[in-house]
């Protein structure tokens, strides 16, 4: 529990101090990462082909992809869907980690499949709000990959926020594989001993919740936005 590299008693090779068993956190917290790299990318593949199907689902019934079509985040704005994604995904997620044990496959595959709904909504009304009724396919595809930094980004930060609530109930990766949940839980029984054993990994975890925020908040100011001045529109050409 060796304190951090600025304390009276701190070691410069461990900047950020050591855990319980004398691990480095810092190098810890960025290990604890590719967990969540390996789910942005499942996440990342999962929108841009859900968005995909749901745009050849509605070409295939003959529909126009237009702005007055039913949404997939069933009229609710856009952080609540968030919310929502979350509780029922960690929800689903400690359900099928009970069944099926605690491993690194299970919580990419659970925690990827859940942070893919929030950009995949993102791609799909994105091509809906241009109302098209020809090479949608190819609008959907063109709006993906114009979206992928933002589709991974939210797709690695609501999987790092699911894993890490999944590991600080203890059902995350199981050790020694870091994660930043599973560091916050290590610290409980000794915050006023050595509160930088679970404060810095706490302090990562919220500044990802605030970098999630700060990309769905005035994303989705912005669609409903446009999707007021399409329904106005429309309403002014009827």
């Amino acid at each position: 529990m060796a304190p951090p590299a600025w304390h009276a008693d701190g070691d410069l090779n461990y900047v950020l101090g050591r855990d319980t068993q004398g691990r480095d956190i810092l190098s810890r917290i960025i290990w604890s990462f590719t967990t969540n790299l390996y789910i942005g990318l499942l996440g990342t593949f999962l929108s841009i082909m859900a968005a995909l199907i749901l745009v050849v689902a509605y070409g295939a019934r003959g529909a126009v992809l237009a702005p007055d079509r039913p949404r997939p985040r069933l009229g609710l704005p856009l952080y609540v869907l968030a919310i929502c994604t979350y509780c029922i995904g960690v929800f689903l997620s400690t359900i099928a980690i009970i069944i099926l044990g605690p491993s690194l496959l299970a919580i990419v595959v659970c925690a990827g499949m859940f942070s893919s709904v929030l950009p995949m909504t993102l791609i799909y009304l994105s091509a809906q709000l241009t109302d098209v009724s020809s090479q949608q396919v190819h609008l959907a595809i063109r709006r993906g990959f114009a979206l992928l930094p933002m589709v991974f980004a939210l797709t690695f930060l609501m999987g790092l926020i699911i894993e890490s609530s999944l590991s600080f109930l203890r059902l995350g990766v199981p050790p020694p594989t870091p994660s930043l949940g599973a560091m916050v839980a290590q610290g409980r029984g000794i915050p006023l001993k050595a509160p930088w054993i679970s404060g810095f990994p706490l302090m990562v975890g919220l500044v990802s919740l605030a970098a999630f925020w700060a990309i769905v908040i005035p994303v989705g100011r912005i669609l409903s936005r446009e999707s007021d001045r399409t329904d106005s529109i429309e309403t002014l050409s009827a």
